[in-house]
């Protein structure tokens, strides 16, 4: 696996070379993040995080706890507050696991995606594990919510190695539901002189823009080597759909910009009467804007069927361009039941430690042990990595060779 950080790309125009990269690059990523394997992983780190949550439910007569927290222990435990806490979980956990038989079963993917997408688990997470006073629940700090009271070495538990883990597999899990849903469905509201426009959430931007300082996030931006191409420009414009109308088929779409000009006030000079007396331009009531494309291409998205095409912001520009979509790849998987092959390479590798042996792990895999890790490229990079986190993105360029290595002094 290889991680991808483009961050400084868009500061000047992509080469020819850079284009196909990111758009191979995209194209991955829009079919991995509406995959069954991508998000049937979300659902086996929420099913981690139940059983973590019964085992320690089972055993609380193991647990020991200082004042005050043994107090509000045992009121929540006699009330049963955290057995009713955990029939909550479990019901977000069967609307997960229905969208997921859905989407395996070739269903209707909109309903599929919306039982997985919003569903309330990690939201849940929050609003149980915070007491009154704003110090985690001791119960869920066992589970590896926060720094409970300010010292979590004031806790423990018959296996506090495994329960610790329990709520980063929640997290993890909530940010690959709120990258489905922002795949999906997301789309962003924009306040122009012609009204609200809704505009796509995926820009090339908006995909790559990652910074050192926002630390490990999850997913990680990685895609396997070799990377499979994505489909060439589509210039076939017959079947092309305008933001505001309804997109005929599911899959990835590709924006075509217009010749329209996007104002220094954010807006977009429309070339069309309707355009610019619309409050809220909709082409399905109106019909086609007649808008000639000016051969430059955004950032592909996936659309669901039935969903509206949205308009699309060009370069980083803040203006919101009409543009016409056209079809990239439409979505067939799943409609006799099974999983692609390509989709082996969506799940996370697992890394079997044995003495002796060198531990080596690519950019974006998750780290099998917490330690000192050496970035093996020119810039000769070393830090600390915990168990669990995606391994630290490179410079643009470095992908191919770069592999992170445990320090010796950690072996």
């Amino acid at each position: 696996m290889i991680a991808i950080n483009k961050t400084s790309m868009f500061d000047q125009a992509m080469t020819v070379e850079e284009e196909r990269e990111t758009r191979d690059t995209v194209f991955h990523l829009l079919k991995k993040y509406t995959s069954y394997t991508f998000l049937d992983q979300a659902r086996r780190q929420c099913h981690a995080f139940l059983d973590a949550f019964a085992a320690q439910l089972s055993n609380p007569a193991g647990i020991n706890l200082p004042l005050p927290s043994r107090r509000i222990f045992d009121e929540k435990l006699l009330l049963g507050v955290y057995e009713s806490d955990y029939r909550a979980f479990l019901k977000e956990m069967m609307r997960i696991e229905e969208g997921l038989e859905r989407l395996r079963s070739g269903a209707e993917k909109y309903e599929a995606y919306r039982f997985i997408a919003e569903n309330r688990f990690g939201e849940l997470l929050f609003e149980r594990a915070v007491t009154p006073g704003g110090d985690s629940d001791p119960f869920y700090a066992l589970l590896g919510f926060g720094k409970p009271g300010g010292d979590e070495s004031q806790f423990s538990c018959p296996s506090p190695p495994t329960h610790r883990k329990a709520v980063l597999k929640v997290q993890r899990a909530a940010e690959v539901f709120r990258m489905l849903y922002r795949t999906a469905f997301g789309a962003e509201w924009s306040s122009q002189p012609q009204g609200e426009m809704p505009t796509a959430y995926w820009t090339f931007e908006s995909f790559f823009e990652r910074s050192e300082a926002d630390g490990p996030y999850w997913p990680p931006i990685s895609c396997p080597l070799p990377l499979a191409r994505c489909p060439g420009k589509n210039t076939d414009a017959s079947l092309q759909v305008w933001n505001g109308q309804t997109i005929p088929v599911t899959g990835i779409w590709e924006p075509w910009l217009t010749c329209g000009t996007v104002s220094s006030r954010g807006g977009i000079a429309f070339g069309n009467v309707l355009h610019r007396l619309a409050g809220r331009f909709d082409a399905r009531k109106a019909g086609a804007p007649q808008f000639e494309t000016s051969g430059e291409v955004g950032c592909p998205n996936y659309f669901l069927a039935g969903s509206m095409a949205v308009a699309y912001e060009a370069g980083g520009s803040g203006g919101k361009a009409p543009v016409g979509w056209r079809l990239l790849w439409e979505d067939r998987r799943y409609l006799d039941s099974s999983i692609p092959e390509e989709e082996a390479a969506y799940a996370e590798p697992r890394i079997a430690r044995t003495p002796g042996a060198v531990l080596a792990v690519r950019p974006g895999e998750p780290c099998p042990t917490g330690g000192e890790w050496l970035l093996v490229t020119t810039e000769g990079r070393r830090m600390s990595v915990e168990e669990g986190e995606p391994m630290p993105g490179i410079p643009h360029g470095l992908a191919a060779e770069a592999i992170w290595l445990l320090a010796k002094d950690e072996v």
